[in-house]
């Protein structure tokens, strides 16, 4: 292939667990670190294997920046996403693939 769609997304909400101390919220695989962060950093690793992907495409959503009002809204309900897809963007910038982040209006 010459390019790989990354269109993944997370869907978990904060749930009240998630505040006990001993609960580790992020090993769920719905959790936005599972999708946001170590997905892209396996669809990374999948290019690399392939010797033929040239370039990475990865559709996030508005308001990357992590200290927006809106990435901290939606990182209170959703499970840090926000916070979890701007570090994963971070992945795909210091990559050595080319890579294309189409962020949408509205999704």
């Amino acid at each position: 292939c010459s390019a790989c769609l990354a269109l993944h997304g997370a869907r978990r909400t904060t749930q009240p667990t998630d505040l006990l101390p001993w609960v580790d919220e992020t090993a769920d695989p719905a959790h936005a670190r599972s999708v946001n962060y170590e997905g892209v950093r396996n669809v990374i690793e999948a290019a690399r294997a392939s010797g033929t992907c040239k370039r990475i495409v990865r559709v996030t959503g508005k308001g990357e920046d992590p200290w927006s009002f809106f990435s901290i809204l939606i990182n209170g309900f959703g499970s840090m996403a926000k916070a979890w897809n701007y570090e994963g963007e971070r992945l795909l910038r210091a990559c050595d693939i080319d890579y294309t982040i189409v962020r949408p209006g509205y999704m």
